[in-house]
């Protein structure tokens, strides 16, 4: 995400390795959202198909091709042609970690877990901002490329999330990658975690997710960096992975036109109207987030299921119905 804002002004300048025109730099630092929803709108299908660990794997690949291409561009054309590969692994991936976090954390440190997620993203690209302006393209590339080797040959080794074993209805493999994540339960525990999924997977066998809770909350939930962590919780179990699509749909279209149109704004009208935009947004969301979502620290994917289906007017279960009211407020 970093390497185009952090690059494209070196290669704008006079000794530029690889010459690009203003447009031609808006196009490399944009067009990453706009390809990157080819491998988007295909999550929602191929994470229950093929599993959460597979498409995380898969989406290694694209990145070792970005990186190579960059190292070796000597033209514009080969630079945005890598670009739009490389943003596949954004596609694959973003949805697919989401869920295979929250499915293989405990209740007590998925948040943890997935603010470590946000920690290492945006420390990616402080790394970017650090390194760029001092080393060579090609230097930063092949540096850049070691990080989804190390993931490719370390990540093969882990099972697949016990939930998605419980879909394919493999509950051995699922017993399995549970200790595997977990440690060594006792019976009983073993006996509370695979109900509790199954309990996750009846609702949304059995249950119809309405598509005003997947637009209500879609609305960008976008919250950076708690938007990765809600939109694991909070959508409904029927229409979990169509609001992970939609979502990461809504973020790559807006980063597309933000990042095209910026300068345009900025140009034309001043940065700071720019700015003033942005701020607007973030205050909405704020109320907005505010007065929708309720809390889901300890809770079950059930319960929070039970809590969204009490604050959109749907059905509670009887054995969460008072536990969901005091949540709710």
């Amino acid at each position: 995400m970093a390497w185009s804002p952090a690059t494209v002004p070196i290669l704008q300048e006079e000794d530029s390795p690889v010459p690009l025109t203003p447009d031609q730099g808006s196009w490399i630092v944009s067009i990453n959202s706009l390809t990157g929803l080819a491998a988007i709108l295909t999550t929602a299908y191929a994470a229950d198909v093929f599993g959460r660990k597979m498409l995380m794997l898969v989406g290694a690949v694209p990145a070792l091709i970005w990186w190579l291409m960059v190292a070796f561009a000597s033209s514009y054309e080969v630079l945005i042609t890598a670009r739009a590969i490389g943003s596949l692994t954004g596609g694959f991936i973003g949805g697919a970690t989401t869920m295979f976090v929250c499915e293989i954390a405990d209740i007590e440190i998925r948040g943890t877990l997935m603010a470590f997620h946000g920690i290492f993203m945006y420390g990616g690209s402080l790394l970017m901002y650090c390194i760029v302006p001092y080393l060579p393209i090609s230097t930063v590339a092949f540096s850049c490329m070691s990080i989804p080797v190390i993931f490719l040959v370390t990540f093969v080794w882990m099972p697949k999330s016990p939930y998605f074993y419980l879909l394919q209805n493999r509950e051995s493999e699922a017993v399995k990658s549970l200790v595997r994540y977990k440690g060594e339960l006792t019976p009983e525990e073993l006996q509370f975690e695979l109900e509790t999924m199954y309990k996750a997977i009846r609702q949304k066998q059995e249950t119809k997710g309405k598509w005003k809770d997947t637009f209500l909350l879609s609305n960008s939930v976008a919250s950076a960096p708690i938007g990765s962590l809600l939109t694991g919780e909070v959508f409904h179990v029927s229409v979990k992975a169509i609001c992970l699509t939609l979502y990461s749909t809504v973020t790559a279209l807006y980063g597309f036109v933000l990042k095209k149109l910026f300068q345009v704004v900025s140009d034309g009208l001043g940065a700071y109207y720019s700015f003033w935009a942005f701020s607007f947004m973030c205050f909405v969301c704020a109320v907005y987030m505010y007065k929708l979502l309720p809390e889901t620290r300890g809770k079950t994917f059930a319960q929070i299921n039970d809590d969204m289906e009490y604050i959109t007017g749907g059905h509670v279960d009887d054995d969460n119905k008072d536990s969901v009211k005091t949540a709710s407020g």
